[in-house]
C-alpha cells in the first residue's frame, strides 16, 4: 500500500469517530437542557422506560426468546443419543432452497453461530441464523420443552 492510501484509510477513520463523539456530544447536551430531563430521577425513570419498551432488557438477560429457544435446542439434539433421529431445516442462500439435513452428520455447534455438519464430501457450516426447523420423526420440534413432551408421548404409546 502506498503512503496515501494509508493516510486516506486512517483519516475517513478517525473521521467517523469524531462525528459519532460530536453526534453523542450534542444529544447529551440537548437532551440535558430539556426542563424535565435534566432532573436525573426522570432521567433514569424515562432511560429504564425507553430500554424496557425496545426489548433490549429481555435481549440481553432474558434466555426465552426465539433464538435462543432454538439454540438450546440445537446443542440438546447435538448430545442427544438417538441424533439420527432428529432432521434440520434450513435455508441455503446459495442454492436459494430449503434443505433437509440429517442431525447425525452435526459434529458441533460452533460459537453459538454455525452448525458444523461433516459427512463424506467433508464439513458444511451452516449459520444459525438459516435453520427454519427441527424435526424429530417427522413432527416439528419447537422447544427443549416441547421435546420433551414429544419423547415422553412416544414412550407412554410404546
Amino acid at each position: 500500500m502506498d503512503l496515501q492510501r494509508i493516510f486516506t484509510k486512517y483519516f475517513w477513520s478517525l473521521f467517523g469517530v469524531v462525528g459519532v463523539v460530536l453526534f453523542w456530544a450534542g444529544i447529551w447536551d440537548g437532551l440535558g437542557s430539556l426542563p424535565y430531563i435534566s432532573n436525573y430521577w426522570v432521567s433514569l425513570i424515562v432511560g429504564i422506560a425507553m430500554l424496557g419498551s425496545s426489548g433490549l432488557f429481555v435481549k440481553q438477560f432474558g434466555a426465552e426468546d426465539t433464538g435462543n429457544k432454538q439454540l438450546l435446542l440445537l446443542h440438546h439434539v447435538s448430545k442427544h443419543p438417538f441424533k439420527h433421529q432428529f432432521n434440520i431445516n434450513y435455508y441455503d442462500k446459495i442454492q436459494r432452497k430449503h434443505l433437509q439435513v440429517n442431525a447425525s452428520n452435526l459434529a458441533k455447534i460452533e460459537h453459538d453461530s454455525f452448525l458444523v455438519m461433516r459427512d463424506k464430501h467433508g464439513e458444511t457450516f451452516i449459520p444459525i441464523h438459516r435453520v427454519k426447523s427441527v424435526f424429530h420423526k417427522n413432527k416439528e420440534i419447537h422447544s427443549v420443552q416441547h421435546l420433551k413432551q414429544h419423547l415422553k408421548q412416544q414412550k407412554n404409546k410404546k
